[in-house]
């Protein structure tokens, strides 16, 4: 089973620990925030990065 934090590291190609640390608080990189701060003005932008790990698993079966 996959969780939020495997789905958004995979997408946005970021470590597991780079998660961790923002779900504790952390501040992020000038450039992980800009993602983020895309995300939340538009979450849209989140489902389609979901849909399309969902389609590259998909193809790598």
């Amino acid at each position: 089973m996959e969780t939020l934090s495997t789905t958004i590291g995979f997408s946005f190609r970021w470590s597991p620990s780079t998660i961790a640390l923002y779900e504790v608080g952390e501040i992020p990189t000038v450039g992980n925030n800009r993602l983020l701060n895309v995300l939340i003005k538009n979450p849209q932008v989140m489902k389609d990065f979901i849909e399309e790990k969902k389609n590259s698993e998909n193809l790598e079966l």
